[in-house]
């Protein structure tokens, strides 16, 4: 079987089904860690049993270039050593990191994606970090100081928090990330790929920018290409799944809409946002 994730961002899903505790060390807003659970089991996939099948990540954007460096074992490591360069030269002081970085765009590959990863990690509220390649420089959202030094708020001492989000954590982090050997990366929009590709015992999952939403993440799907996309890949015989804040108008009797359980932990309790729904064809 294939599992194809298209606006893969932090690849969740397909992290949960490789090896059931695998989870991606960035945050981004959106992200479906938190459903992965409900999701895996809504499609009928049993966590870690995609370890011998097929996994293809269709992203776009920065984290379409972090799953290329993470499929490739000395690309991972080189980022990795980037990383431990930077906490050896900065220790416990994130916020010098995160400016230092932030005004400096590399031109290496891996360099640049190890950059990225350190303003991703302490993107605020885990916004988008985006590479602008044209001007050398990055679009941010600000720096996160409740999470880099959370133990000195005065929710830290209201709810014992006592350890701060440090370097160290996301370099684990990748090092803790599964063998992705069977893992297929596009970096491209999701409109762009071929659906031919993926003809056979295959689920297509989308999770696009939700309409409506003022979050940019670099990139557009707009919905008419989102009902396209769902009814191109129903027609080649694929499972097909939507998230999106509402049930989608995709006609025929083979879709049905489900709405999903409040995200377990961290959620978007903050957001406008307060319900997801999964259109599907099966």
């Amino acid at each position: 079987m294939t599992l194809v994730e298209l606006c893969a961002g932090t690849a969740s899903l397909s992290l949960a089904w490789l090896r059931q505790d695998a989870v991606c060390p960035l945050t981004l807003i959106g992200s479906k860690r938190a459903y992965r659970g409900e999701l895996l089991d809504l499609f009928g996939l049993k966590p870690g049993a995609g370890a011998a099948e097929q996994v293809v990540l269709v992203e776009p954007g920065p984290f379409g270039d972090f799953w290329l460096a993470m499929k490739d074992p000395a690309s991972r490591t080189m980022v990795l050593e980037c990383l431990a360069t930077f906490h050896q030269a900065y220790q416990e002081d994130p916020r010098a990191l995160w400016d230092s970085v932030r005004a400096d765009f590399p031109g290496g590959f891996t360099r640049r994606v190890a950059s990225w990863a350190v303003l991703q990690f302490w993107s605020y509220f885990a916004k988008p970090v985006i590479p602008r390649p044209q001007s050398k420089d990055w679009k941010t959202h600000g720096f996160d100081k409740n999470s880099a030094y959370r133990s000195d708020t005065p929710q830290a001492a209201r709810e014992n928090i006592t350890k701060n989000k440090r370097l160290p954590q996301l370099i684990e982090g990748i090092q803790a990330l599964p063998r992705m050997s069977n893992v297929l990366v596009y970096r491209q929009r999701a409109q762009d790929l071929d659906p031919s590709l993926f003809i056979g015992e295959t689920l297509v999952y989308i999770d696009p920018p939700f309409a409506g939403t003022t979050q940019s993440y670099g990139w557009e799907f707009p919905r008419e290409d989102v009902l396209l996309a769902a009814q191109t890949y129903d027609a080649l015989g694929c499972r097909v799944a939507v998230s999106e804040a509402e049930p989608l108008p995709l006609r025929g009797p083979q879709w049905r809409s489900v709405r999903l359980g409040g995200p377990r932990a961290r959620g978007r309790t903050t957001s406008k946002q307060q319900s997801e729904y999964v259109t599907l064809n099966f």
